[in-house]
């Protein structure tokens, strides 16, 4: 017997995704983690995929992007190019979160190299370079007028 008295292979990853849709990051992530991280592989792939949704949803984008990892690492992720674009894209979206433009762009430019043409990553791509060249250019002026007030 398994969780909640019923054999593992029952595991009802839809309670967990019911919680996420109701914006109940918490209570998932606690569903979710019912599942042993040990006990992770490629059969549980849900489940790994609300547990970083979760996370996610908590703002934990390092734990988040640690659960799309062990998902690349599987053979079936490497395989399937719908699949491993859904997870590079959750790994981007942390980055984006957090607003970290490098390593967004980074990702976009990886999922590029997978489907060049995907209008959603191209857009992402322009936002990071476009955040990039704000920061860029903010951080000028910032220096610039630290400088100015030194003068004074």
């Amino acid at each position: 017997m398994g969780l909640f008295g019923r054999k593992k292979k029952t595991f009802d990853h839809e309670i967990g995704f019911k919680l996420l849709g109701e914006n109940k990051f918490q209570e998932a992530l606690e569903y979710f983690q019912l599942l042993p991280i040990e006990e992770w592989s490629e059969e549980n792939m849900m489940t790994i995929s609300g547990t970083a949704n979760a996370f996610n949803g908590l703002k934990q984008y390092a734990k988040a992007r640690a659960a799309y990892e062990v998902m690349l690492s599987f053979k079936l992720t490497r395989n399937n190019k719908g699949l491993k674009m859904t997870v590079l894209g959750g790994i981007s979206n942390t980055y984006l979160d957090e607003k970290n433009w490098k390593k967004t762009l980074e990702y976009a430019n990886l999922m590029l190299s997978i489907e060049p043409n995907n209008i959603m990553v191209n857009t992402l791509k322009d936002q990071s370079l476009l955040m990039l060249k704000n920061e860029k250019i903010l951080g000028k002026a910032e220096s610039k007028n630290s400088f100015d007030d030194s003068e004074s």
